[in-house]
């Protein structure tokens, strides 16, 4: 454990890379930080291109944060979960179903 220059911006980062979508709220709390002190931090690791600040969570109501390769990580597990479900099915199943008009 080595002392850091800016201690803020190191635990908002590692709360970043270790988190989905956040709000800065939820941050705050968390560390029990001002939240000046948190958007400051967030403001800086997004000019850097660590964070990025958008409507990550469908229906939410606030600004929200994640980091840059969290949500690349997310978009490529959901992609490969979407590809999943349009898969192929194997002939006999095709053709059972296309005898029967029905799922099997």
């Amino acid at each position: 454990m080595e002392p850091v220059v800016q201690p803020v911006l190191e635990l908002v980062r590692r709360y970043a890379r270790t988190h989905g979508p956040f709000t800065l709220r939820v941050v705050a709390e968390r560390f029990a930080l001002d939240t000046a002190a948190v958007e400051s931090a967030l403001r800086q690791l997004a000019h850097e291109g660590r964070v990025l600040e958008g409507g990550f969570i469908p229906g939410g109501i606030h600004r929200e944060w994640c980091d840059a390769e969290m949500l690349r990580l997310i978009r490529r597990k959901s992609l490969a979960r979407l590809r999943r479900e349009v898969e192929p099915v194997e002939q006999h199943t095709l053709a059972r179903f296309l005898r029967t008009g029905r799922v099997c």
